[in-house]
Order: C-alpha cells, then structure tokens, then sequence
C-alpha cells in the first residue's frame, strides 16, 4: 500500500491536479469579486437598539437584498437580552426569505454563572420544533462536576456528563456519553472516556519572517502564494507522513 501511495504522489496525474487547485482558487477568487459588483441592498441595512444603563437591552435589524435584479432575499432579526451580573437572558428571533420561500428561527437562553455554578438552558428553535442544551456545573478551584445535555423533545437526548480535577499544571478528567432514544435507554449505548492533560510553560511565537499578511495581498500574490507555498508544504507533508521508507 505504501509503494501504491508513494507512486500516486509522484505520478503527474498528481501534480496535475495540485495545479488545476491553484488556477481554481485565482478563478474563484476573481469571480467573487465580480459578483460583489451585482449586489444591490435597495433599501439599505436598518438597526434600531434600546440601550438601558449602558447595556442594549433590544433589538432590531433589517435587510433586503438582491443580486443582478433577481428576487429580493430579506433577513429580519429582532431579540430582546437581559443582563445582570450574574444571570443573562436572551430571547432572539431570526426570519429570512424571498417571495416564495420563508423560513422562522429562533434562539432563547438562560444563563447562570457566579464563578463556582453554571446553570444554562439554551433551545434552538426551527419552525415548530426544538433542540434544547442545559448544562449544569460546579467548580470548587480544583474539582469540577458537569452535566451537559442536548435534546430533541420526545425523539433524541444526548447526555455527557464527567468531572475534572485540576492540580497545579496537570488535570484528569472522566467523561460519560450516553444517548436515549425511542427503545434504547441511556445504559445501553454508553462510552466512558479518561483524560490527562498537562499545560505547557511557554508558547513559542513565529518569527515575523513566518508570519503572511493575506490580508494585504492582491489576487496574483494569493494565488502564488498558495500555489507555490501552501501546496508546496502539503505535499512535504505527505512525504514526510510516509516516514524514512520513502
């Protein structure tokens, strides 16, 4: 399997298609650009905040927008939050669509933290149905115990719960998968996990030779840039995977 492997990435058929990937990514890039031109926002971008002691509070926002005098596609989001310094409520919901499609989405949460207690409900709701996350967790400075929950009402409950203990530098934590479902209970599809961990002292930071502003790159040095540089290390990186028998 490795001399099949090998000949593949030495076979022009492979640097064939390291360079049609790099020809691509100028085409697709030239193309984006182009189609920034044909889009049209006719009735610009409204958003209207309700701020109360320094917070927002509310929220509304709205755009339409079309590309090339095709239908208009608009997006509508208004939420209302509440924060406090240890509690935060949110409430938002997102409505999208053209003359023929619409679509209604929302996001609602409850969240609780005091720095050794989380207690959060999260529920995601599409149309008429409802994905809800609850996480509840206590943390002492060394130990923490959780229980993390994701479910769909009456058909799927996923459940991880676990602890961790931290001591200095080191930590070791146990974790528990298990799911429900319609005729399978939560002990008879269950994976236990063990982790240990180790923090490092020091990151090491590139130096600025290593460091790339793609930011300020024009669409020829992108291009050369990823075909000369970002395939060239990709392929380095497969010979090298193949280890000294190559």
């Amino acid at each position: 399997m490795d001399l099949v492997f090998k000949q593949m990435l030495a076979s022009p058929e492979y640097q064939h298609v390291f360079s049609g990937i790099s020809y691509n990514l100028k085409d697709m890039i030239a193309e984006v650009k182009d189609n920034l031109d044909l889009l049209q926002i006719p009735e610009g971008i409204t958003s209207t905040i309700w701020v109360h002691k320094g917070l927002v509070v509310k929220r509304d926002l709205s755009l339409s927008l079309a590309e090339n005098n095709t239908s208009l596609l608009s997006l509508h989001v208004k939420g209302t939050q509440l924060l406090d310094k240890d509690k935060q409520v949110f409430q938002y919901e997102f409505n999208i669509g053209d003359e023929e499609t619409k679509a209604t989405f929302g996001i609602n949460g409850d969240l609780f933290y005091d720095g050794k207690k989380s207690d959060d409900t999260i529920t995601l709701l599409i149309n008429d149905n409802e994905v809800i996350f609850t996480n509840d967790e206590t943390f002492d400075g060394k130990k923490k115990e959780f229980k993390r929950h994701f479910e769909v009402p009456g058909q799927l409950k996923f459940m991880w719960n676990g602890d961790a203990t931290y001591e200095k530098s080191n930590m070791k934590s146990n974790h528990q998968f298990a799911v429900e479902a319609d005729e399978i209970s939560g002990d008879m599809l269950t994976v236990h996990l063990k982790k240990t961990a180790e923090t490092t002292k020091e990151v090491k930071i590139p130096s600025e030779g290593q460091v790339k502003d793609l930011g300020n790159m024009n669409l020829d040095e992108l291009a050369d840039f990823f075909e000369n540089e970002v395939l060239y290390d990709m392929q380095e990186y497969l010979f090298n995977l193949m280890g000294p028998s190559w």
